[in-house]
């Protein structure tokens, strides 16, 4: 009878600790929030239209100091807290200062305080600031009063132990449901914890954006649902979040913001929705598990490193819908071997393909009108490359280093090659140069061994390799 008890007690606690992630303290206090259903369900306490956040207003008054507190006065006449200087690990947060009602808590205001383990912020306060308890690294609770109506961007990004926070049943502007702290009015998840492996998060329905750095460095986070509600995710939402491995987005999303998913190492495919219209700087930076990426036509923009250093994606596909490629897109992508810019791209940007040193095939299209600076540099393998008749700017360093390069024929159309654009083509044994030219950047062709450069006669080309003694012929 005992072992039968014994298991059952067992049973019971196992079955407890399923769901998402840890046990949620405030599970009870949002029952009606814990999403049943689709989607589309959206949860009775996020019924309410979403409204944009005001942003902070400047303080009305220099900085001033009351104990262990610094502080601004606002154009009402309350008080922000900019500095917590005291060593409490739980400190009396007062509800004035100096006979100023305490009002906000400012960006940063307890960052990196290794002594706090637990905040009660007072009744009166409005709004929690932007990484207002960042790096708080043996903090572990806070309780928010209903007073609070505005959360900024991720307070407690890198506060490893914060496993609870506090709110009443029927907070006005915030909930918390299955471990992640929600903002109502702009339908935001702002905040989930660094909890242990294998969390999964199923975001609530009706959410509409994953706020910024929500996620941030949730190494363990294996897994994470996404509802048809979710429009936009924020910069740095899920950074250095190295577990997770598969990325569903729903159809809803329309942007993708920087460095949203960068230094995700176990990330290993990534489907993009035909919704997605831009995807920012950094979005997958560093994902180095990434194979490969499908990007829909739907996107007309592509942001700065956006795929770089993802070592292990072989090929890619620009649909001609982009209109803008950032710097550096693909740089140190080691294992590039094809990339295809589909008819309607109009440029190839400054160090696009830095050392993609397996880069063989470039498909460039006649929609192309310029080649960034840098933009292959030390692509060891490409040994050959067209450029279509659209180019007309070839910039400095365009392809610097490119050991496996044999021959190369600027098109006529071409007015400008920068300095130092073949540089150290160690192999380089011919090159075409057309009539057009009227600029050659100095170095264009130095260290490029037994090179042989066709000239139109009489072409401003032919006078350059005269001038610095390059070895040339006319067709």
């Amino acid at each position: 009878m005992k072992r039968i008890l014994v298991f059952v007690l067992l049973l019971a606690l196992m079955l407890s600790l399923c769901g998402c992630g840890t046990v949620d303290p405030n599970a009870a206090d949002s029952s009606d929030a814990d999403a049943k259903g689709a989607d589309s369900d959206t949860p009775a306490w996020l019924k309410a239209e979403a409204v944009e956040l005001p942003e902070p207003e400047a303080p009305a008054s220099e900085e001033k100091t009351s104990g262990d507190f610094r502080f601004v006065l606002l154009a009402d006449g309350t008080a922000r807290i900019t500095k917590y200087t005291g060593s409490d690990a739980e400190p009396a947060i007062p509800e004035e200062l100096e006979g100023a009602k305490v009002a906000e808590i400012g960006e940063t205001a307890f960052s990196a305080n290794e002594k706090l383990t637990a905040v009660v912020l007072p009744e009166g306060v409005k709004r929690i600031g932007k990484h207002a308890f960042s790096g708080c690294e043996n903090l572990t609770s806070v309780t928010i009063p209903d007073s609070v109506t505005i959360v900024d961007a991720n307070p407690f990004i890198n506060s490893k132990n914060l496993t609870e926070v506090t709110l009443s049943p029927d907070h006005p502007a915030l909930a918390v449901v299955n471990h992640a702290l929600y903002s109502k009015a702009d339908k935001r998840l702002v905040w989930f914890p660094m909890t242990g492996a294998g969390t999964v998060c199923n975001i609530s329905p009706g959410i509409e954006t994953i706020g910024e750095m929500a996620f941030y460095w949730c190494e363990y986070l294996g897994s994470v649902t996404i509802p048809d509600s979710v429009r936009r995710i924020d910069n740095s939402a899920f950074y250095v979040c190295k577990s997770l491995r598969n990325v569903k987005f729903p159809d809803s999303v329309t942007s993708i913001g920087a460095n949203a998913f960068y230094w995700c190492t176990g990330l290993q495919t990534v489907e993009i929705p035909d919704s997605v219209t831009e995807i920012e700087g950094g979005a997958f930076c560093n994902c180095t598990s990434l194979t490969g990426v499908v990007i829909p036509d739907s996107v007309t923009s592509i942001g700065n490193m956006a795929f770089a250093y993802c070592e292990r994606l072989k090929d890619i596909t620009i649909p001609g819908t982009v209109a803008h490629i950032g710097e550096k897109t693909f740089a140190d992508c080691t294992r590039l071997q094809s990339v295809t810019l589909q008819s309607g791209v109009t440029g190839i940007a400054a160090l696009m393909f830095l050392e993609c040193a397996a880069l063989e095939n470039v498909a460039i299209p006649d929609s192309v009108t310029s080649i960034g600076d840098y933009a292959f540099e030390s692509c060891d393998s490409l040994t050959t490359l067209t450029i279509p008749g659209s180019v007309t700017y070839i910039g400095k360093g365009a392809f610097e280093k490119c050991k496996g390069l044999t021959s190369m024929m600027i098109p006529e159309g071409v007015t400008e090659l920068g300095e130092s654009a073949f540089y150290k083509c160690e192999n380089l044994e011919s090159v075409t140069l057309p009539e057009s030219l009227t600029v050659i950047g100095n170095a264009a062709f130095a260290k490029t061994g037994k090179l042989t450069i066709t000239v139109p006669r009489g072409s401003y080309a032919e006078q350059y390799c005269e001038k610095y003694k390059l070895n040339c012929i006319n067709p």
